[in-house]
């Protein structure tokens, strides 16, 4: 509760799609006005129940109306959103998710919480160009030795004698 509302992304699903680097964080930034049910509630209709259609995208994610157009075409075809059938969209399950985490063993080591406030941040103080720089963020998370916080080459080690650091060079280096 400290850290506000948050949601719980499967990044590493993501990560395997072949989508651009900047779809990665505006699909984030996207789950931050989702419900426990996936829907997306945006603006006044916040918490009014009214929800967000396939057309507010361009207003929600703040873009061109041409980039908005195949942000949501890449998307669909992706499955990263399910358009209903009264045109309001949600965001797919199988990717972000609201809720209890089911102790799963797919989901271990899959699975990282989002906090929506740092995102919504990050997002909205950031121009269109540098979305693509803010998705490098979600790319280290498979690098991240979550016992001691060192983004490393082994990051399930627990010896912290043993945990191989990466250098600023190798952090660059990964794609």
């Amino acid at each position: 509760s400290e850290f506000g509302a948050f949601f719980f992304l499967k990044y590493k699903s993501i990560l395997k799609m072949n989508i651009e680097k900047q779809m990665i964080f505006r699909y984030i930034y996207l789950c931050t006005f989702s419900r426990y049910d996936g829907k997306i509630e945006y603006g006044n209709a916040k918490g009014d129940g009214k929800l967000a259609r396939l057309k507010d995208l361009q207003e929600i994610l703040r873009l061109s109306r041409r980039e908005a157009m195949y942000v949501r075409k890449v998307f669909v075809e992706n499955g990263l959103i399910i358009v209903n059938k009264d045109k309001t969209i949600s965001v797919n399950l199988e990717y972000a998710f609201k809720g209890k985490m089911e102790k799963k063993k797919e989901l271990k080591g899959n699975v990282i919480r989002m906090f929506e406030e740092a995102i919504r941040e990050l997002y909205e103080k950031s121009d269109p160009r540098e979305h693509k720089r803010l998705a490098l963020l979600v790319e280290l998370l498979p690098h991240i030795n979550f016992t001691h916080n060192i983004i490393c080459s082994n990051p399930t080690e627990k010896n912290i004698e043993l945990v191989n650091p990466f250098t600023l060079k190798e952090v660059m280096e990964i794609d």
